[in-house]
């Protein structure tokens, strides 16, 4: 009798051997044929390699494709060729059997997003520390943030009208104990260079039972100081209608003078915000420039958004330059009062300047001769092969190329 095991394997080796036999042909017909299209060769080799790996772990995004790479032979094929017809009808069973496969998660270069829905949550809350790269930086006086559940969550944060099913949230138990959850963004190697549009939801908190003063907690560039770093303060102010909170920036003037507490205001919008309300925030960084340019805050009770263009307000270093590049970004959360703190949700961080990644052939449309491109790519050890950025070259590296195809350029 064989085993589970045994029988996975000879799925693995029917099916990679039959996409195998499958391409081969191809691939000879079109030579003869003098076809256009060349089937890539490290594509076959990483079909080929699929035959060690777990069939579990093929990708929906490999067999789209393959689908493409089909198609585009089928329509230059010459017509009225009986042995070609016949591998193209076995091709669509093939591919069509593949899509039942399941799909795996891939990273996308020039971008990092967390809506926590991924992350293990509960009423009670979860440690964020540990989950999906977030850590305490060492050296510091910190308490973790944790990953908690909408419904049933003890501070009794509210939905976000933009949420799912989970947030996370700092509380300091006052100072010098803060809550800090710190995370790197090494996917694509692009954060600190370039134009980043940076957005998350924030919604501060306090004790009732305690006065109010100080800051609730803030969103920051890091390490900070000493990289192209700011702060997004979030900070108490004593408004007309009871203690309401601000979100100035703290940034540096063009000499790299830093800015004194709160920070600079963008306008009226970004002060007097309610305690317990979401908002959503986006920040525009130039990081080429050393610069902050964009801001906007919404109201996300009321979809009402303000949008303002910052002057002068640079990243650390000021006009000079950032003393070194930024390697990641941190959450805090409280202030001199205990109890202070911030919830979290939405968080995505994009790089608008960067070229499209999948436009590989850099002609301003996606088409069948990026796929061939990025296996001439791969066939040659390009370091632009190298999707996934895990440092090698693989299949999973086709996989992130199908994923940005069909994510599309801007």
């Amino acid at each position: 009798m064989s085993t589970n095991n045994e029988r996975s394997g000879n799925t693995r080796y029917n099916l990679c051997n039959y996409i195998h036999n499958l391409f081969v042909p191809l691939s000879r017909l079109q030579g003869k044929n003098k076809t256009r299209y060349v089937l890539p060769t490290g594509l076959l080799d990483s079909v080929c390699s699929l035959c060690s790996t777990d069939i579990e772990r093929i990708s929906f995004n490999i067999v789209f494709v393959l689908i493409r790479l089909d198609l585009a032979r089928r329509r230059n094929a010459p017509r009225g060729n009986p042995k070609e017809e016949t591998i193209m009808k076995r091709s669509h069973r093939v591919l069509a059997s593949a899509v039942l496969v399941g799909a795996i998660g891939t990273p996308t270069l020039a971008q990092y997003a967390q809506d926590f829905e991924g992350l293990t949550a509960s009423a009670a809350g979860e440690l964020l520390t540990g989950q999906d790269g977030y850590y305490i930086p060492a050296g510091t006086t910190s308490v973790d943030a944790f990953v908690h559940t909408y419904a049933g969550n003890p501070a009794g944060i509210p939905q976000n009208p933009n949420g799912g099913n989970n947030f996370t949230l700092g509380v300091g138990p006052a100072n010098p104990t803060f809550a800090r959850a710190q995370r790197d963004i090494t996917t694509g190697a692009a954060w600190g260079t370039g134009v980043w549009k940076v957005s998350y939801d924030a919604l501060c908190i306090s004790d009732p039972a305690v006065a109010q003063s100080n800051n609730f907690g803030s969103f920051s560039v890091q390490p900070y100081p000493g990289s192209g770093s700011y702060i997004h303060l979030f900070s108490y102010v004593d408004l007309a209608g009871g203690p309401k909170w601000q979100a100035f920036y703290l940034g540096y003037d063009a000499a790299g003078t830093p800015a004194v507490a709160p920070g600079t205001s963008p306008g009226p919008e970004w002060t007097g915000l309610t305690q317990n309300f979401w908002y959503h925030f986006e920040t525009t960084i130039d990081f080429g420039a050393n610069q902050i340019t964009d801001v906007s805050i919404t109201d996300l009770s009321t979809g009402t958004t303000a949008s303002a263009t910052l002057v002068d307000v640079y990243l650390e270093g000021g006009t000079a330059g950032a003393p070194a590049q930024a390697t990641g970004f941190r959450m805090f959360g409280g202030g001199t009062n205990a109890g202070n703190g911030v919830a979290w949700d939405n968080l995505d961080f994009v790089q608008i300047d960067a070229p499209c990644y999948a436009d590989c052939d850099g002609s301003g449309a996606l088409n069948i001769f990026d796929y061939i491109c990025f296996g001439n790519a791969y066939a040659n050890n390009d370091p632009y092969a190298d999707c996934d950025g895990s440092g090698t070259l693989n299949i999973f590296d086709y996989i992130c190329f199908g994923n940005e195809y069909a994510n599309g350029c801007p």
